[in-house]
């Protein structure tokens, strides 16, 4: 009887309620003086700190304890660990958890949940979390380490408050997040925001219709191998070097940037911008899938992919590309760089445009208005369409037009005018058609393997000069510089002139080895 009665004494000795009263000499979690009964808190303990208490867990051994239920009170982790069991943790009232535990780890066991309720808050500083946590509807967490690694060790968090991630934070997430309330996450705005942007790493939120909850972008912020929905950027949102990132519904507002950095990956989908896109280096790419409009693209090489429908304002490249899969307009789009159209889309250009150094069509592109090439090549596998109305000039540069496989030519559809301006330009081996007409200023244009038949032709200065080889020539008229101008003509081996106007051209069967054409 007496072993029996030893034994049950022994196992409430293990299986204790530890109450926080604060009566010891210092805030210490481990003074003695501070609990009833009189001694720290162990394993199997369940603990218990009621209301208007600022406690301290700043030593070696840390906290620990079975479950812990926090009133309206203040507890600091400091350099150490905090290790509640199975019976889980409640911050209750206006708790509020300082996790500032440096190299230590603030943890929940499986079988248990962090669970913080009411307005009570987790201010984290410097540490890890691990565990199942449950946010609360007024709760918050704040997680700010001003570059200090942060890390959600393993476990999950479901958010239902506000998540706030800020001040140059640097998150690694190992878990899943479910969330029905609101992530916050804001870095350095303007001038810093590039320089320290507050960076999420390996961020997971579930994007199913369990998780309804807004995520917002501010100032500077980066990530590596995100996921969410429903996302408001505001300020620079970059994807980090190696990262990936899927997006699903996101806004960028008209201060807001989503930038990708090589070697990166997005996926955007349900994605609309009154900002801008911007991408850096060959190896950073994005994804967009469903209609989209976005106000602004820079290019600084990099590629996007539109896998829908895309309505754009301003393009601005100094390399890389655009692809296109349904269809796609440009308000204005202007390159600087070894630029591409690709896709098997089409996209109307339908304001001023302009490109210099080379230009790779694979796409249809469609000029409705203006369109200043100043190119030295222009690779046309795709479509280049010159609406009624617009006007292409072609100047600045010795400009090449061709395919990038003779076999398999691209076409131009000339239903506008073409101005080619000095210096020189060749059209290779490319499809043409259209009843558009040509100007020639102070240029030469060299049509080789072509098939060209326009409504007119015009040598508007005596320094330009048409010439050809293997070329099908038709046109309806054919003008110099002013009415009596005499044009010459070579013919295959044949000289012969012609008072301007003239025209019809000649019926032929056959193409001109050679011509040529100029003004006397």
């Amino acid at each position: 009887m007496k072993i029996l009665f030893s034994l049950t004494l022994v196992a409430l000795a293990l299986c204790d309620t530890k109450t926080w009263t604060g009566e010891g000499v210092n805030n210490l979690w481990d003074n003695l003086a501070n609990w009833d009964p009189p001694a720290p808190p162990q394993k199997d303990d369940d603990i218990v700190i009621g209301d208007n208490y600022d406690i301290l867990i700043g030593t070696a051994a840390g906290g620990i304890g079975k479950s812990l239920q926090v009133g309206s009170s203040k507890i600091q982790i400091l350099g150490c660990n905090l290790t509640i069991g199975s019976g889980g943790l409640v911050l209750s009232g206006t708790a509020d958890l300082t996790v500032n535990s440096g190299a230590g780890v603030v943890s929940v066991a499986a079988g248990g949940k962090g669970q913080i309720k009411d307005t009570s808050k987790v201010s984290w500083a410097s540490g890890k979390i691990s565990g199942d946590w449950v946010l609360g509807a007024k709760a918050q967490i704040q997680a700010a380490s001003h570059g200090n690694l942060l890390t959600w060790d393993e476990g999950s968090l479901e958010v239902n408050g506000i998540f706030y991630i800020q001040d140059s934070s640097n998150l690694h997430f190992n878990g899943k997040i479910k969330n029905n309330g609101h992530i916050s996450v804001s870095g350095p705005a303007s001038d810093a925001q590039a320089l320290d942007p507050t960076t999420l790493w390996n961020f997971q939120v579930v994007t199913d219709v369990t998780s309804t909850g807004q995520i917002t972008f501010a100032g500077g912020v980066r990530v590596r191998d995100f996921t969410g929905q429903n996302i408001a950027i505001q300020g620079r949102t970059e994807v980090a070097p190696g990262g990936n990132a899927y997006i699903l519904t996101a806004t960028v507002s008209e201060t807001g940037s989503f930038v990708g950095i090589e070697p990166s990956n997005a996926t955007l989908e349900g994605f609309n911008s009154n900002g801008k896109i911007e991408l850096n280096g060959y190896f950073a790419q994005v994804w967009v899938k469903g209609s989209t409009s976005i106000s602004s693209i820079f290019l600084n090489n990099g590629r996007i992919y539109f896998l829908a429908d895309a309505k754009i304002g301003t393009v601005v490249g100094a390399g890389g590309g655009l692809s296109f899969d349904k269809t796609g307009s440009i308000a204005s789009f202007t390159s600087n760089g070894t630029q591409s159209i690709l896709g098997s889309g089409s996209v109307d250009l339908t304001g001023d445009s302009v490109a210099y150094q080379i230009l790779t069509i694979g796409a249809t592109v469609n000029v409705k208005k203006n369109f200043d090439l100043h190119t030295k090549q222009l690779t046309l596998d795709g479509n280049f369409a010159v609406a009624q109305g617009a006007t292409v000039t072609i100047s600045g540069t010795v400009a090449f037009w061709g395919p990038s496989n003779a076999k398999k030519p691209g076409k131009l559809w000339n239903n506008g005018l073409i101005t080619v301006s000095k210096p020189n330009a060749t059209f290779n081996s490319i499809l043409y058609t259209g009843a558009g007409s040509w100007k020639l200023v102070d240029s030469l244009v060299d049509f080789q393997n072509v098939n060209v038949s326009v409504n007119s032709l015009a040598l508007s200065t005596k320094g330009s000069v048409l010439k050809g080889e293997s070329l099908a020539l038709s046109y309806k008229t054919f003008d110099g510089p002013s009415p009596g101008s005499v044009l010459n003509f070579i013919i295959d081996d044949k000289l012969t002139q012609c008072t301007s106007p003239c025209g019809p051209s000649p019926p032929s069967n056959y193409a001109y080895q050679v011509f040529r054409a100029w003004v006397s």
